[in-house]
Formats: C-alpha cells, structure tokens, sequence
C-alpha cells in the first residue's frame, strides 16, 4: 500500500500515529507534529517512539490534535467534492 488508510483512521480518531519512515507514512505524518516517525526495521526505534506517545501526556495531546486537525485532508466529503470540480 502507497497509502495506509490505517494511519488516516487512527488520525481522525485523534491517535498520534508512531510510523516508519517509507512513503506514504511521510506524506501523512509529520514527525514531531501530528505524529512520530521512526526508521524502518528498527524494532528498538518503534518501542521508544510508541512509549514517548504513552507516557509524556503533554506530547500525546498535542500531537494528537494536530493529528485529528490533519485527517480532515483525507476525508471523503472534502475528496469527493474535488472530484466532482474537475468534471
């Protein structure tokens, strides 16, 4: 997948995605604002990023709006309608 749709869902669920740094995951998520980026086949990386997200509330929250606030680029009223502009 070009695209995890997952990450999409967890940020309009308000979940501060933790992801690897590959395509896709980049043009959703940035790191340090609306969620973390880690380097790919780093299991080590992915816990640290994943316990920063659980245990510092203050970082949680922020990236979590940012998150939410970001999703509304994906959603589907806001594509459908550019779809229907261009015909």
């Amino acid at each position: 997948e070009l695209f995890p749709l997952v990450v999409a869902e967890a940020m309009a669920a308000g979940l501060p995605p933790v992801v690897t740094d590959v395509s896709g995951n980049q043009d959703a998520v940035r790191d340090g604002e609306n969620g973390l980026i880690v380097p790919p086949g780093d299991p080590e990386a992915m816990a640290a990023g994943l316990l920063r997200v659980i245990t510092d509330a203050s970082l949680r929250s922020r990236l979590a709006g940012a998150a939410r606030a970001r999703s509304a680029f994906y959603a589907w009223e806001r594509i459908s309608r550019e779809y229907l502009a261009l015909a």
